[in-house]
C-alpha cells in the first residue's frame, strides 16, 4: 500500500511540474510578444521616420536661395546613419549595437536620395545600402515614382520634389528567447516649398509621406 501511495505522489508531482513549466513558458511569451511589438512599432518606427525626415533637410544652400531646394546626398546619408545610431543605441561608425541596445546585430538599411534634374550639381538620384541579409524589402523606380515591395504588399509614392526613402531591417535582442523579431520599417519624406500669394518662394519644410511597415 505504501508503494502505491508513493507512486501516486510521484505522478502528482510530475503533473504539477509539467503544469508549472507550461505556465512559465506562457508567461515568457506573454512578456516577449508585447515587448517585440513595442520595439517594432515604436522604437524602430520612430528611428526610421526621424532619420528619413532629417536626411531630407540636408540642403544645398544655393538651391535654397534660388527657391529650388535640392538635397546634398552624402550629407543626407551621414545624417541618416547618425540619427539611426542615436535612436537605436548603435555605433555611428558601423551601426553595431552598443551596450544596452535592444538591437541584436548590425542593422541593414537602404537610403534613396532623390533630387531629379537640377542645375546645382547634386545627384539626380543616389542610393546607399548596407544590405547583407535576405528578404529585404525591394524598392523599384519608374521616373519619380517609387514602389516599396514588402511581404504585406506594395506601396507606391511619387516624389514631385526632392526627397528621401529610408528602409531599415534589424533583429531585436531577446531577453529570454533565442531568436528575436526581425522587423522591417520604412519611411518616405520630401521637401516642399512655401510660397507667397504671388507664387514666390518663401521657405521650405520636410513632410513625411509614409510612416508604415
Amino acid at each position: 500500500m505504501n508503494i502505491l501511495h508513493d507512486e501516486k505522489g510521484a505522478v502528482l508531482t510530475a503533473v504539477f511540474l509539467i503544469l508549472f513549466v507550461v505556465f512559465f513558458a506562457g508567461t515568457i511569451l506573454a512578456v516577449e510578444v508585447p515587448r517585440t511589438v513595442l520595439l517594432a512599432d515604436l522604437e524602430l518606427k520612430h528611428a526610421v521616420e526621424t532619420a528619413t525626415r532629417d536626411s531630407a533637410m540636408m540642403l544645398n544652400s544655393t538651391s535654397i536661395e534660388e527657391g529650388h531646394p535640392c538635397i546634398i546626398a552624402d550629407d543626407a546619408h551621414g545624417t541618416f546613419r547618425a540619427v539611426l545610431a542615436k535612436n537605436l543605441s548603435l555605433s555611428e561608425y558601423d551601426l553595431w549595437p552598443l551596450s544596452g541596445s535592444l538591437i541584436k546585430e548590425q542593422v541593414d538599411y537602404l537610403l534613396i536620395v532623390y533630387n531629379g534634374p537640377n542645375p546645382y550639381g547634386e545627384d539626380e538620384i543616389a542610393v546607399y545600402s548596407s544590405i547583407s541579409g535576405a528578404n529585404f524589402p525591394d524598392v523599384t523606380r519608374l521616373g519619380n515614382r517609387f514602389t516599396i515591395k514588402t511581404e504585406k504588399g506594395n506601396r507606391t509614392f511619387e516624389l514631385d520634389s526632392p526627397g528621401c526613402i529610408g528602409v531599415v531591417k534589424c533583429e531585436e535582442r531577446s531577453l529570454i528567447l533565442q531568436n528575436g523579431a526581425k522587423p522591417a520599417r520604412y519611411a518616405v519624406s520630401k521637401v516642399e516649398s512655401k510660397v507667397d500669394g504671388d507664387g514666390n518662394f518663401v521657405d521650405w519644410y520636410v513632410r513625411l509621406l509614409a510612416k508604415k511597415n
